[in-house]
């Protein structure tokens, strides 16, 4: 069911391998974050996937670029380099395209 009201939950988290939340927005779903550590043993690699309720194509691609933005801005912050989505105007920033 849909409000007005977005919500999130974490319903699973297994420590240092996967968090998974329960969302409601326009769309609700679940967010899967799975971390893998690369052979290196000095990088970590993130694996999301959402499962959405959306309807159609166009809430498809919103619920995409919504979660392309918030990955962009997670690796960002992690790497410390400046964040690239300007969730405020709710676009990427000059020159970032998703």
């Amino acid at each position: 069911m849909c409000d007005n009201y977005p919500s999130a939950e974490i319903v699973a988290l297994v420590r240092n391998h996967m968090i998974v939340h329960q969302y409601s927005d326009i769309v609700s779903g679940l967010g899967i974050w799975s971390f893998v550590e690369k052979t290196d043993g000095k990088s970590t690699l993130l694996v999301f996937d959402h499962l959405d309720a959306y309807e159609n194509a166009q809430d498809r691609d919103s619920v995409t670029f919504y979660w392309k933005g918030l990955i962009d801005n997670l690796a960002a912050f992690c790497e410390g380099r400046k964040i690239p989505f300007d969730h405020d105007a709710g676009e990427y920033k000059r020159s970032m395209n998703p």
